[in-house]
């Protein structure tokens, strides 16, 4: 076996970063909070890349499901034609911190 053990709470604590959107910073400073040692950036990072493919496989596997069912809903049951008309609506407006809502940022 090369370099260190492979800790199950580690992958555990990356997975759930991920999911809360969080980075190492911020489980860092949780952790210190309930007075549990720190986790190295270098581990959360390495368990980050063995966990993500098999998140981003379930997410796509997902989203593939979501958009036949959203055909479904609207009538379409044939995958011959990609293009279904669908209504949406959404908000464009991201702003960076400090800054407002207001005519200069175009929202």
């Amino acid at each position: 076996m090369h370099g260190c053990p492979i800790f199950d709470v580690n992958t555990k604590l990356a997975a759930g970063m991920l999911h809360a959107g969080m980075g190492a910073t911020h489980v860092n400073a949780l952790l210190s909070s309930l007075n549990i040692p720190p986790v190295h950036g270098d581990t959360l990072k390495a368990r980050e890349r063995e966990i993500g493919p098999a998140i981003e496989d379930i997410a796509n596997t997902l989203c593939e499901h979501m958009l036949d069912e959203e055909k479904k809903q609207w009538g379409s049951t044939e995958r011959v034609n990609e293009t279904v008309p669908i209504g949406a609506s959404y908000d464009m407006g991201w702003q960076k911190r400090g800054k407002g809502h207001n005519s200069l940022t175009g929202t």
